[in-house]
């Protein structure tokens, strides 16, 4: 079995153990945390302009967050679809943990695309998962756009490893 398949079984099952930790903690039980709701708002009511110039209705003008937003929009009407209740943010946790788990798995990758010490990078998306630099980015459907920004350059890094 190569390398590559290794690593990832080995951060799959740290992922699993992890997110049925944090379920019998309560993770998918928090409700609300502060400002979900216009966050939510703004996306949904405000057209691609909007989004892209970051003139969204209850927001600073100066976050300009068009992936954020977007993502925020196509949650929202998931949710929807799906039948929850407005006021159930189960689905914006699961995004949310899933974008976590991509960011330290994309990082982890980035170690064995470095380094080829398996060790390494496994121990490396285990800390991230386990010692988050900002736990609202798993509770907090705002922190969301923390998360997409993590990927984003970390997989910008990836392609220059590769080049």
């Amino acid at each position: 079995m190569s390398q590559n398949s290794r690593f990832s079984i080995y951060v799959l099952v740290i992922f699993a153990v992890f997110t049925a930790a944090i379920a019998l903690a309560g993770y998918f039980k928090i409700g609300l945390l502060s400002d979900d709701y216009l966050n939510i708002n703004g996306s949904i009511h405000s057209g691609i302009i909007d989004k892209l110039t970051g003139n969204l209705p209850l927001t600073n003008s100066y976050h300009l967050r068009t992936t954020y937003y977007l993502s925020m929009q196509s949650s929202s009407y998931l949710h929807d679809k799906l039948g929850f209740a407005y006021d159930d943010f189960i689905l914006y946790r699961i995004q949310n943990l899933l974008l976590y788990f991509t960011l330290a798995f994309i990082a982890g990758r980035i170690l064995l695309l470095a380094t080829n010490h398996l060790s390494v990078s496994v121990l490396t998306s285990l800390a991230i998962i386990i010692y988050p630099n900002n736990a609202n980015n798993l509770c907090w459907t705002a922190g969301r756009v923390d998360l997409l920004c993590g990927i984003f350059i970390f997989l910008l890094y990836t392609l220059l490893l590769n080049i």
